[in-house]
C-alpha cells in the first residue's frame, strides 16, 4: 500500500498467547460445574418454587471468591434467574432471607469457613463432588 492512508492504518494487534491451565485449575472449573449441577438438582427455586430447570441457578451466600465456601452446600441456594438477579441487586434482603432459611448459626459457620487461609485441595473436592453426584443419581 502506498499513499497517506497507508500510514494511518494501525498494525494488527498480536493475539495473546493461550496459557495452559493447570490440573488444579481444571479441577476447580469442573468442581464449579458439578457443584452448580448438584445445587440445581433440587429442582425448584427455594424462594418462589419455580420448577423450570433451565431457569434454575446456583446462588452463593458468601462470594465465590473464597475457595473454602465456593463449593460448600450451606453456602448455596437454588434460585430461579429472576430471584437470583433480584437478590444480586438487593444483597441486604438476600442476607435476611438466607438467615431466615438457614439460621444465624449456619451463617456464622459459613462466614468463618470463608476466612480460612490454608490451601484448598481442588482435586480432592472434585472427587468429593463426583461421589456426591453418583450417590444422588443412585438414590433416584
Amino acid at each position: 500500500m502506498t499513499g497517506w492512508w497507508a500510514m494511518s492504518r494501525r498494525p494488527p494487534k498480536a493475539k495473546p498467547k493461550k496459557t495452559k491451565r493447570t490440573e488444579t485449575q481444571r479441577a476447580k472449573d469442573k468442581s464449579d460445574a458439578l457443584f452448580s449441577k448438584l445445587i440445581r438438582s433440587k429442582g425448584h427455586c427455594e424462594k418462589c418454587g419455580r420448577m423450570e430447570y433451565v431457569q434454575l441457578q446456583c446462588a452463593h451466600w458468601i462470594s465465590r471468591r473464597y475457595a473454602w465456601t465456593r463449593t460448600y452446600e450451606d453456602n448455596a441456594f437454588c434460585l430461579c434467574a429472576k430471584d437470583h438477579h433480584w437478590f444480586t441487586d438487593h444483597p441486604t434482603e438476600f442476607g435476611r432471607w438466607a438467615v431466615g432459611m438457614r439460621g444465624e448459626s449456619v451463617y456464622r459457620e459459613v462466614l468463618e469457613r470463608s476466612q480460612r487461609r490454608d490451601k484448598f485441595d481442588w482435586l480432592a473436592e472434585l472427587e468429593r463432588l463426583q461421589g456426591r453426584l453418583r450417590q444422588q443419581e443412585a438414590d433416584v
